[in-house]
């Protein structure tokens, strides 16, 4: 559940700059765990587009300047929870497990990117990197399933065809 969009997470200097500000807080409902996404471009690059090493791209400074913001928006809430737990929003929640999320560009052209992409986004363990058509396609598919799942629900029962009884008598 969406706590709060654009939420100081702290950092704050003595004169009051340098806040750090994510652009959008979720809590996991269940478990109250934080996670932290940070949204781009879609037309943030990925990847770099001249190779190095036969077909292998180097990621863009642009999705590893993304991933290190939200690391260090998560190390500043770390820092500042206990300031800012008594907030009603926060309710509930904790910082045990900050998930981060950086929603950022599309899915690279060639076959030789998208793998680079993979081998780089799939060896974080700290964020998860999504792109916006990997995000709208797992949009399309919930609602895929939502809509086939209620016109199952709405049909009327089919009723069992009658059974051939022919060989009784």
């Amino acid at each position: 559940m969406m706590i709060q969009d654009q939420a100081h997470v702290g950092g704050t200097m003595l004169r009051g700059s340098g806040e750090s500000i994510v652009d959008f807080l979720f809590a996991q409902r269940f478990t109250g765990s934080l996670a932290l996404i940070e949204i781009k471009r879609p037309s943030t690059k990925l990847v770099e587009a001249k190779t190095f090493r036969g077909d292998l791209h180097a990621p863009h400074k642009d999705l590893t300047s993304a991933m290190a913001q939200v690391l260090d928006q998560r190390f500043q809430l770390l820092n500042n929870f206990a300031a800012k737990a008594h907030d009603p929003a926060l309710k509930d929640t904790h910082v045990s497990a900050v998930h981060c999320i950086v929603i950022a560009g599309t899915a690279p052209a060639t076959i030789q990117e998208k793998r680079s992409l993979d081998l780089f986004r799939h060896s974080s363990k700290d964020v998860a990197v999504i792109t916006f058509d990997e995000l709208l396609e797992k949009l399309h598919e919930i609602l895929r399933l939502m809509t086939a799942g209620a016109a199952e629900s709405a049909a009327p029962p089919q009723a069992d065809p009658p059974a051939d009884n022919s060989d009784l008598f």
